[in-house]
């Protein structure tokens, strides 16, 4: 978490400490929320180094709060500025701090439920997010869960995998554009689990509904034959795209 970066040095933003901050951020290997009061220094951090925060599918926000504080006649810019500044990050918690808690609470989990990935499975992965090639999607909307697997269209690619349900079940269970030929789901007889076998050219998929919106969804997902080729940046979860870490991963039917 991020309170003003370099708004203090930031001036015309071409400087040194700009520059070298506009680089931390574009390699970046964990979350990052940037935010700021409208009457800091400079508003630069949150203007220039937000939207560069967009080239990453890791999690991040970036949040300009109102002017922080109260001008009195007497008060000169560079304490206006201050009142923005240091004492924002300081003394202002009651304005951030229910962002701020939810922030770390989406990338690292709360308290007891470390297992479980923290990333927003709503809607379906669009654009720069939706990724190429051999992959994954997965999202939750209105009509439930989608779990889709894509080729080029070219070649086949095999993708086979587990959906396992804990505190709840599936129902409505269907394929979604798979074929008769290649193409296997199964889910068990406790309708706890839901196992796949895709043989995909061009997109396969199977959806579903999950019982108790604080159940727990686990995924096995593979790609490949019999040396299992899976990279993280072959899963693409949620509007943004969001990646696991590995190809076990839990999220939460909410």
């Amino acid at each position: 978490v991020a309170f003003a970066p370099g708004a203090m040095s930031w001036h015309d933003g071409t400087g040194p400490i700009p520059q070298r901050l506009k680089r931390a951020v574009r390699n970046r290997k964990l979350p990052l929320f940037i935010l700021q009061a409208a009457n800091d220094y400079s508003l630069g951090p949150s203007k220039v180094l937000g939207p560069l925060l967009e080239e990453s599918k890791l999690l991040h926000k970036v949040k300009r709060y109102p002017a922080f504080g109260t001008r009195t006649a007497k008060m000169t810019e560079e304490e206006w500025h201050q009142q923005g500044h240091g004492r924002f990050a300081l003394t202002g918690s009651d304005v951030w701090a229910r962002d701020v808690f939810s922030f770390i609470e989406e990338a690292m989990g709360p308290a007891g439920d470390r297992d479980v990935l923290h990333v927003d499975p709503h809607g379906r992965p669009e654009g720069s997010h939706a990724g190429k090639g051999k992959r994954y999607q997965l999202w939750l909307d209105a009509e439930g869960w989608h779990l889709r697997t894509f080729s080029n269209g070219k070649r086949n690619a095999h993708f086979r995998g587990m959906v396992s349900v804990e505190d709840g079940t599936l129902s409505a269970v269907h394929g979604v554009l798979t074929e008769a030929r290649g193409d296997q789901w199964l889910t068990s007889p406790d309708q706890r689990s839901l196992t796949f076998d895709f043989t995909t050219k061009v997109q396969d998929g199977v959806s579903f509904l999950v019982s108790n919106q604080r159940a727990k969804l686990s995924f096995d997902l593979e790609i490949g034959d019999e040396s299992p080729d899976f990279k993280s940046e072959s899963v693409f979860i949620g509007k943004h795209g969001r990646h696991p870490s590995k190809n076990h991963f839990a999220l939460r039917n909410s």
